[in-house]
């Protein structure tokens, strides 16, 4: 597993830190916790390739947290040419939020033809995900 802090500041990037994101990559899984606003520009500094993203999880609904996801999609559909499905997984009402920051950044993108699925998994906090398996391990 490698893991690359691509921001780990807070929501005003104090001290030069970009806002909350980890790249995290393993046997062939390549996803993001977090996308903050500045998630892009640190991914570009970075070398870091937007279109292998398979899957971002979104721990909470601040903008620090998510406010970077319209633009991966404009990055997606304009820049990179995005052509493999994109999944976003977060808490409760993130699709709803994620609609509603892109409407207001970059009017009707969330409309715009693109060459790839983009989804929304919702989980309840503080509940099993019923796909989940359980496992749960002791360690000594």
């Amino acid at each position: 597993m490698r893991l690359t802090i691509i921001g780990c500041g807070d929501a005003f990037g104090a001290g030069g830190r970009l806002q909350t994101s980890f790249q995290v990559r393993s046997r062939g899984a390549n996803f993001l916790i977090d996308c903050g606003t500045t998630s892009l520009i640190g991914m570009r500094r970075l070398g870091l390739q937007p279109n292998e993203i398979d899957t971002v999880f979104v721990t909470h609904l601040h903008g620090d947290h998510f406010g970077g996801l319209p633009w991966l999609l404009v990055d997606a559909i304009y820049v990179s040419n995005r052509m493999r499905p994109l999944v976003v997984t977060g808490p409760r009402g993130i699709e709803a939020r994620f609609l509603t920051a892109a409407e207001a950044l970059y009017p009707d993108i969330a409309k715009a033809k693109r060459s790839f699925d983009l989804s929304f998994v919702e989980y309840a906090e503080l509940q099993p995900h019923p796909g989940a398996r359980d496992r749960t391990r002791s360690y000594h």
